[in-house]
This record gives C-alpha cells, structure tokens and sequence, in this order.
C-alpha cells in the first residue's frame, strides 16, 4: 500500500499477548501468581539473556506458524536491521477481509464506513497495530473483523492469545500528504502529515519505533489490571462454592459424621484458596497503583506522540472495573470457619462424653460381675 493524495493511512493500536511454551506451562501448574514478574515491555527489553533466547525461539515459532496460515500474505520483518535495544523483529504482513465477510456489528456510523478490504497488520507478540488505507473522513471498520480473524483463525493453531483490554482501541493515528492538510480539521485522531507519497510499511516502521516502548509501558499496567479484574471476577463464585458447601454440611444428617468430615475438608481447602486470591489481589492492586502512578504522570505532562497516542486510547484502562470488598470476603470465610469450629467442638464433645459413658458401662459391667 501506498499513501497517497486524496487518502490517509489510518493506524489502530491494541494488545494480543501471545503466550510463550513456559509461559502455558506456569498457568497449567498453577504456581504462586503472588511471584508474577512485570513482563517486559515490547520491544525494548531489560531482561535476562535467558529470556532474550526464549523470545527469539517463540518468535521463530509464530513465523513459522503465519508462514503456513492461508491467511497471511506478503509476511515480512519490520526492521531489516534491527536497532539498538530491541530484540524482538517485529512482523509486518497483509490481510484480505472481502466486504461480504466484515460484520456490520462493528459499524458506528454507516455514511463513514469505507469500503477498504485490504489491510496491513504489524504485530510483536503482544502490541497489536492494524492500518488500512481509505479517503480522509471514512473509517475502515473492518479493521475490528481483522482483530477476530486473527483470533479465530490465524493464532489458534499456533499458539495461545490473551486478550487485553483494549484488544483494539478506536484511537488512531492517521497519516496524510502535506497538501491534504486544510482537509483534515474534524477528522477524528491524530493526524501526521507527510510531505510526499511513501510506502506504508516504511510510515508504520517508523510509527512503531515511536511508540513501541512507551505503549509497552502502557500495555504492563493493562496487563496487571487485566490480571485483576480476573481475580475479581472468580471470587464470587469461589465464595458461593463454599456457602453451597456450609449449607450441604449444616443440613447433613447429624449421623453422617464421615460426610460431614468430607464437606469441612472441602470447605478448608476452599477457604484457603479465597485467601490465596485475596492476598494475591491486594499485592497486585499495590503493584497497580504503582505502575498507574507512573504511565498516568507520563501520558498527562507529556506532549510526545507515545503520551497522546495513550491519552486517546483511554487511562481508565488501567484502573480496575471495580475494586474487591476484602472486608467483606474475609467476613464469610471467618463465618464459614466459626461453623466448622463449633461442629468440631461438638462432636469431640460428644464424642468424649460416648466414651466416658461407655467406659462407665463397662465398670459397671465389670462390678456386677465380680460382686
């Protein structure tokens, strides 16, 4: 694609992360979440060497894997040469999405709707940019059937991809020829004018290398929201498991002490994970706050093209949808314990006095008989 007078490139930001082989395996085991490490952000990287080699090696996986999807054409890196810091090339390649196949879901404003079916996609394994060329005040929402298409159809095979709000944002960032100028006051963005016709994989290359760290910056604070909002989301039904337990284990049949033995074990081990959550969500918002602190003060005070291009985006995607009443959580598993405290002192009373009495019984027996 070209750019050129009369049209714009008009450039979409979102967040796929695609999960490396170690990174499955961490979620499949289940290890402490409370030791999760800020991954670091794309493409500049302050890692280890170790994690470096990884990167490399998942990144010849998801090479591979495009090479074969009949999806993908004109597959290519963005750098030829890859400049100072970055580890991660990222991949440039072309999408075909006929008109037939874009959903109308996605269209706002029917009369703005351009009829683009051709897009440009670069992608380094979390940071997500999906361009098409259109006329200066249409908007190519097909842009939204590419994210999908990607999901559905691109990555599934080859790996396995997170989505992170915003999987796409409607901010953008949209190039157009010095002489279109004068025709672009309400156009919706940001608007880059350019003074000649260029090619857009060199406009997006030089796009990414602006804005790819500081959107990697901005995409860990998501990530760590993400990771909250999940969090928040599963304690509810954690907490009605173990209520749905109690009301198993207050209506069992005062006789049935092995099932009621049962049902405390279960309510343990489910309390113990609820306080697992809790304790893992409250680092976490710690860390949150933090971060949020940090990309807030940058995106705010900064004019740069990386501060705006957040700003439009939107900072409330890096606040929790609402936050966790710990309080009250703590309350209905201290509720649930005292019951289970109180049957257990129950039962080894009762199970004392049977004892007693029934070693009464037998010195009683054993009097009569030697009387």
């Amino acid at each position: 694609m070209k750019l050129v007078q009369g049209k714009k490139l008009i450039v979409f930001f979102g967040f796929l992360l695609a999960k490396t082989k170690s990174e499955n395996e961490d979620e499949t085991k289940n290890k402490d979440e409370t030791k999760n490490e800020e991954r670091p952000a794309a493409p500049l990287y302050k890692a280890s060497e170790e994690w470096k080699a990884k990167v490399l090696s998942f990144r010849n996986t998801l090479v591979e894997g495009l090479n074969k999807s009949v999806e993908i054409k004109n597959l290519s890196d963005l750098f030829v040469k890859l400049p100072p810091l970055f580890v991660f090339n990222p991949m440039v390649f072309k999408m075909h999405m006929p008109l037939s196949m874009q959903r109308m879901t996605y269209v706002i404003f029917e009369q703005l709707r351009a009829k683009t079916q051709d897009f440009e996609v670069v992608y380094d394994g979390a940071i997500l940019m999906v361009a098409a060329l259109c006329d200066l005040h249409e908007i190519p929402w097909g842009v939204f059937d590419i994210r999908d298409r990607l999901l559905t159809e691109v990555f599934k095979p080859i790996t396995k991809v997170e989505l992170i709000p915003p999987c796409l944002s409607s901010a953008t960032v949209s190039f157009v020829l010095q002489d279109d100028k004068k025709k672009v006051k309400d156009m919706r963005g940001l608007v880059i004018t350019v003074p000649k016709p260029r090619n857009s994989k060199d406009l997006l290359r030089d796009l990414y290398k602006d804005v790819s760290y500081d959107l990697g910056r901005f995409m860990n604070v998501c990530i760590m929201r993400h990771e909250i909002n999940k969090i928040i989301r599963k304690i509810p039904s954690q907490e009605s498991k173990l209520f749905a337990n109690l009301l198993k284990f207050l209506t069992a049949d005062w006789k049935g002490i092995f099932e009621k033995r049962r049902i405390v074990r279960q309510c343990k081990i489910d309390m113990s994970k609820i306080l697992k959550d809790v304790s893992i969500y409250t680092l976490k918002l710690n860390r949150l706050n933090q971060m949020q602190g940090k990309i807030t003060e940058f995106a705010e005070e900064r004019a740069t093209l990386p501060a705006r291009v957040i700003r439009g985006i939107g900072l409330n995607y890096t606040r929790p949808s609402f936050l966790l009443d710990t309080g009250s959580v703590i309350k209905s598993v201290e509720h649930v314990r005292n019951e289970i405290e109180m049957y257990s002192l129950n039962t080894s009373t009762l199970f004392s006095a049977l004892v007693g009495a029934l070693i009464g019984s037998l010195i009683t027996l054993i009097a009569s008989l030697m009387s």
